[in-house]
């Protein structure tokens, strides 16, 4: 029996920066070899297609159309209908078309929404995929409607109908947080398991971490906008002046005294970098800050930035957000006002942390993407054996 991965996702699955979860769980699975094949759905506005090269087969099915490219180990769909009721047409098209020309009739679909207004395929299944077993996978991570960077009614109600959808409808939920956990399951969800985000593999950079003879500074990884807490950085650059704190990732949304921070002469703003980059600053820093806001929306997230900096070594100045914490403090040390995060600065400039280092990458190598994908892969196995059972 053949089995077909349909993996529709907002984000980008390869590319620039420290992956994001879709593309961490994605990678995972294709190295798992768990499915015969591996679909991936993007939506992608006009001028990202256009970017993004002309190259890849037209395809149609019915008033639907969209471009496939062959990648590594995956087929990558690529489609501009927007989210309602253009995509909830577009996806089963899609679907149709993969099972066609994939799994068939003698084989299986996994449909994995990573996109909340995605969830309304789930509820027109039935209709379009008679006689095919379909095992639907919704996978919860961040509060959506809570966060800063979805603006606007209509999209924020698509997000809250589209969790109601997958709570009524996904056979399995995944969510990266005991917050969207609990959220799925006061909205009606049967089956809920709790996959937090893991850490990254032994790679290059990681050795790097052990050659490195002196860390300096301090390093700020992720998008900035409303959820980081501006006053913790600034704290954390005085206590390490002269030393610098380097800021990496796009600038979103400037959040308040975002002006006032940057006028410091050891800020540094490096923009986006791509993932080994990244990597390496994080093991030629003292430490990495995660100074986000306590609020809903940060304990709805799992901040995967924790565990790339554990997976080097590198310890952790962090607010009370997942997964920071619930680790010990030999791996982060948690700092919700100014004057811990000087305090724990001079713990690290101290040198208090560093005979931890390989403490803090073994406890990154126990909670690994791969072990995570382990569980996943339980879990899928178990639900097709149980429709087996019942015939």
């Amino acid at each position: 029996m053949t089995s077909t991965l349909l993996y529709v996702t907002p984000h980008r699955v390869r590319g620039a920066g420290l992956p994001n979860r879709p593309a961490a769980l994605l990678e995972g699975l294709v190295r798992s070899r768990a499915f015969d094949r591996v679909v991936v759905v993007n939506r992608l506005r006009a001028d990202r297609l256009v970017r993004s090269g002309a190259g890849g087969r037209l395809r149609r099915r019915g008033p639907w159309w969209w471009i496939e490219r062959d990648l590594e180990g995956l087929t990558l769909v690529e489609h501009l209908w927007p989210f309602g009721q253009a995509e909830s047409g577009a996806l089963p098209a899609i679907a149709r078309a993969m099972i066609a020309g994939g799994s068939g009739r003698d084989g299986d679909l996994v449909i994995w929404v990573a996109d909340p207004k995605s969830a309304i395929v789930f509820e027109t299944m039935e209709s379009w995929a008679a006689g095919v077993p379909v095992i639907r996978v919704f996978d919860a991570y961040d509060a959506w409607d809570l966060s800063p960077l979805v603006r606007g009614n209509r999209r924020r109600d698509a997000v809250r109908r589209g969790y109601a959808v997958a709570a009524r409808c996904a056979d399995v939920v995944f969510a990266n947080s005991p917050f969207m956990a609990d959220r799925m399951r006061h909205g009606g969800a049967n089956i809920v398991h709790l996959v937090t985000n893991g850490a990254p593999g032994v790679s290059e950079s990681t050795e790097l971490a052990g050659s490195l003879p002196h860390r300096l500074g301090f390093a700020y990884v992720g998008r900035v906008h409303e959820r980081v807490a501006v006053p913790l950085l600034e704290a954390l650059a005085d206590e390490a002046r002269p030393e610098p704190l380097r800021i990496i990732g796009p600038i979103e949304r400037e959040p308040d005294g975002w002006r006032r921070l940057i006028a410091r002469d050891n800020v540094v703003l490096e923009g986006s970098r791509p993932q080994v980059a990244a990597h390496r600053i994080l093991a030629e820093t003292r430490a990495l800050i995660v100074p986000h806001v306590v609020d809903d929306y940060t304990r709805s997230q799992d901040a995967m930035k924790v565990w790339d900096a554990l997976s080097i070594g590198t310890p952790v100045i962090a607010t009370s957000i997942p997964p920071a914490a619930s680790l010990p403090d030999y791996a982060v040390l948690l700092a919700d006002n100014p004057d811990a995060v000087r305090a724990a600065a001079q713990r690290i400039i101290r040198g208090e942390l560093a005979p931890f280092a390989a403490q803090r990458r073994a406890l990154a190598a126990e909670n690994s993407w791969d072990r995570r994908i382990e569980a996943i892969r339980r879990e899928i196995d178990g639900l097709r054996e149980s429709r087996k059972a019942t015939g």
